[in-house]
């Protein structure tokens, strides 16, 4: 409080006249930025600076607490709670080394996590309107990394969970007879769980396969022996909102894709108890040995088609697909 009252020690500090907070953050951002940053890093570092839009042309010491604190709460009302915290640590380090380098006399982000958003269980948020969905479609096929892209388009079109994709192996993998065994222990039931594969999620699998050889992991990661993790899956939804405006997704999470499914389907009438089996959800009133996990195969095989071939429908914005003889 001291040091903060001395004018004496303000004006030995100040920053140069008219150093903004995006300048110095980015001069923060070029010191401490590896030599080999991937571009998938860049971009997320440049989606941070933008959700800090508002504080970004203001002086670098004029910036309040209040300010800040301002920004993230109006973040935190369109993204998710690890969203602004993890911005809010940007903002703290930006702060920090601007302390450290004496360019302000006091740091206003100090213990910033005491004033975000407690974080409140809601539902994820997810494209559920004809229109959302194919907007979302069609910006998946912006991300680059063939590994990442095929992990999402995969969770799409199968509304697995990420962790069951994440740690899919081949050996999981029937393409012969159009399924996946996803062991219990990947599961978050811990029960063994059945995927029948739609003609779009075996061409997935089977391109990976021919590119990485078909043995251990689906999805490796660029880490030699390591594999894709599920927070790198949500990194790839959070930079499709970097897309231009017209080609731009609603804020939507890899766990949003299994709202999608099951809005959709329940939407178009398929038997609810059918929608849950292939969700993966267990009925609680149920004894486990009594658990099926073929259960409704029969129509959850052309129930997974249908779906792929609808998502397709609308990403190329073409008629949706016609729905089964048994379901006329």
């Amino acid at each position: 409080d001291e040091i903060k009252n001395d004018a004496r020690y303000e004006k030995k500090v100040a920053a140069p006249m008219g150093l903004t907070f995006g300048e110095f953050a980015r001069e923060w951002y070029e010191k401490r930025k590896r030599p080999k940053l991937s571009k998938s890093a860049q971009a997320l570092y440049d989606l941070r600076f933008r959700y800090l839009d508002p504080l970004m042309a203001r002086p670098l010491t004029e910036i309040t607490r209040e300010e800040i604190v301002d920004t993230l709460h109006k973040l935190s009302e369109q993204h998710p709670a690890e969203t602004v915290r993890r911005t809010g640590s940007i903002v703290s380090m930006v702060m920090g080394y601007a302390l450290a380098t004496k360019k302000i006399p006091y740091d206003p982000s100090s213990q910033l996590g005491l004033e975000l958003p407690i974080h409140v269980s809601k539902p994820m948020p997810a494209a559920t309107h004809a229109s959302e969905i194919g907007v979302l479609m069609r910006a998946l096929k912006s991300i680059d990394s063939l590994v990442l892209r095929s992990a999402i388009h995969l969770i799409a079109y199968t509304f697995v969970r990420s962790g069951e994709a994440c740690l899919a192996r081949w050996d999981e993998i029937d393409l012969k007879e159009g399924l996946w065994s996803v062991p219990a222990e990947h599961t978050k039931t811990k029960l063994d769980h059945l995927v029948p594969l739609s003609r779009q999620a075996a061409a997935i699998l089977d391109t990976l396969r021919r590119r990485f050889g078909g043995k251990g992991h689906i999805f490796p990661s660029r880490n030699r022996g390591k594999l894709v993790i599920p927070s790198t899956l949500s990194r790839e939804m959070v930079k499709l909102q970097s897309l231009p405006r017209e080609a731009r997704p609603i804020p939507t999470v890899v766990h949003g894709f299994r709202a999608t499914a099951s809005t959709v389907l329940n939407e178009h009438q398929w038997n609810r108890d059918v929608i849950e089996a292939q969700l993966g959800h267990f009925e609680r009133n149920k004894s486990r040995r009594a658990y099926n996990r073929a259960e409704y195969l029969p129509i959850r095989i052309p129930m997974m088609q249908w779906y792929a071939d609808y998502l397709d429908s609308l990403r190329d914005g073409r008629s949706k697909p016609e729905m089964p003889d048994f379901m006329r």
